[in-house]
Parts: structure tokens; C-alpha cells; sequence
């Protein structure tokens, strides 16, 4: 009977104990977060307080890392995030929002979507900038998605069936470059696969503009002249 009461109390006593650790840590977590959430704040104030159109979100916390995500007033893809956790503070800032990195991402499936609905062909696009690279004005539009197919930020990598002389294939980029233009897409440059039966000629990173016709000559002669070199373009010829 003795022994049975003390398993009872021991029992008894384990389930106190368990309840009083809930109890204690449900009042303490609320309590810590608020801790965490002012020492956040802080770290805003002192380091971001020249940040403007912005909104900070609620503090969320998930296997005791706590978070906060700064998004831009404009668009919810502009934003980065601040994490407390192990009692240090960092943030994505550098590579969220100084360089755009998930706006850009956002922006190139955008533009591939509309030149989509413009011309019904899906190109592959990729903006090979970063943010804090353009001017204000391009960074402003980007971030309202003004016109966005009409800012020369982006490559459009596609395919040209030519014969790889230097006039036919100056007339067929000239004609791509034309026809898109009509339709206000504005590309900044080419990733261009052309194929002329059994050869294909690769070029990246062409520009359509007054040298055109020089750096066709130049790729077609194997020339790697200082126009080649200054556009960094990249060519090969299987």
C-alpha cells in the first residue's frame, strides 16, 4: 500500500513539474518575443533608418529563430529579411534589397510573360543585372512595374535560321530586333543560337546598335577584333 502511494506521489509530482514548465514557458515566450522584437526594432532604427516607403512586418518565430521581413511600400517581391537568432541579429539586406535579387527574379518572369502575350512566343529571359546597378529612374519603374518590357535590362536568348553571311544574318538580327521593337520590347541584348543546316553559330551578349554590321563581319572572320572584345561578346562556330 506504501509503495503504491509513492509511486502515486512520484507520478503526481512528475505532472506538477511538466505543467509548471508549460505554465512557466508560456508566460516566458511571450515575454522574450518582446525582448527580441524591441532589440529588432532597434537594430531598424539604427542601421535603416534612411529607408523609405517601407513596411515592417510582424515578428514570426519558428524553432527559436525569429524573424521580421522589411517589404517595400510598391511591391511585395521587394524585401528582405532580419533574423535573431543565437542571440546575433543578421539580414539579407545586401542581396534582397541593395541588390534586388528576388525583385529581379520577379521582374524577368514578368517581362517573359507579357513579350509572351505580345508576340506568343515564350523566350527565355534573364536580367544579368543588379539592382544598385541601374539609374533611379529604371530602379522606380522596375519597382511599380512600369513598362517593364520597354527597359533595355534583359537578354532574350532565341533561335535564327540564316545562312552565316554577313548580310544575311545582319538583316535577320536587324528584322528580330525590329519586329520586338514594334511591340515595345526593348531588349538590352541577344543570346543567339543561328542555324544554317548542319552549321550553328552561338553568339552571347550582342548588342543591336551602330557597330552591328562590324561585329557580324568580325564573328564571321574569326576576328577578335577590340570591338568584339569591348561588347564582351562571346561567339562560337560549330
Amino acid at each position: 500500500m506504501n509503495k503504491l502511494k509513492l509511486q502515486y506521489s512520484i507520478f503526481l509530482t512528475i505532472v506538477i513539474i511538466l505543467f509548471g514548465t508549460i505554465i512557466i514557458s508560456q508566460k516566458m515566450n511571450p515575454i522574450l518575443e518582446k525582448k527580441v522584437d524591441n532589440k529588432i526594432s532597434n537594430y531598424i532604427n539604427e542601421k535603416y533608418y534612411n529607408l523609405k516607403d517601407i513596411k515592417i512586418g510582424k515578428i514570426t518565430k519558428k524553432n527559436n529563430i525569429y524573424q521580421k521581413k522589411i517589404t517595400n511600400k510598391y511591391n511585395n517581391y521587394y524585401y528582405f529579411i532580419i533574423t535573431y537568432k543565437n542571440k546575433k541579429i543578421s539580414d539579407t539586406y545586401k542581396k534582397d534589397y541593395l541588390e534586388g535579387y528576388n525583385l529581379l527574379k520577379h521582374t524577368s518572369k514578368l517581362i517573359n510573360k507579357d513579350i509572351n502575350k505580345k508576340i506568343n512566343k515564350n523566350y527565355k529571359i534573364t536580367i544579368n543585372h543588379k539592382l544598385n546597378e541601374l539609374s533611379s529612374q529604371t530602379k522606380n519603374n522596375i519597382i511599380k512595374e512600369n513598362n517593364l518590357t520597354e527597359l533595355p535590362i534583359y537578354n532574350i536568348k532565341t533561335t535564327l535560321n540564316s545562312k552565316l553571311t554577313i548580310n544575311d544574318l545582319y538583316t535577320n538580327i536587324t528584322y528580330l530586333n525590329d519586329k520586338l521593337k514594334s511591340k515595345k520590347i526593348i531588349p538590352e541584348s541577344y543570346d543567339l543560337i543561328i542555324k544554317d543546316n548542319n552549321k550553328v553559330l552561338k553568339i552571347d551578349n550582342l548588342k543591336v546598335n551602330n557597330d552591328l554590321k562590324q561585329i557580324i563581319s568580325d564573328i564571321i572572320n574569326n576576328n577578335e577584333s577590340d570591338i568584339i572584345k569591348k561588347n564582351n561578346i562571346i561567339y562560337e562556330i560549330n
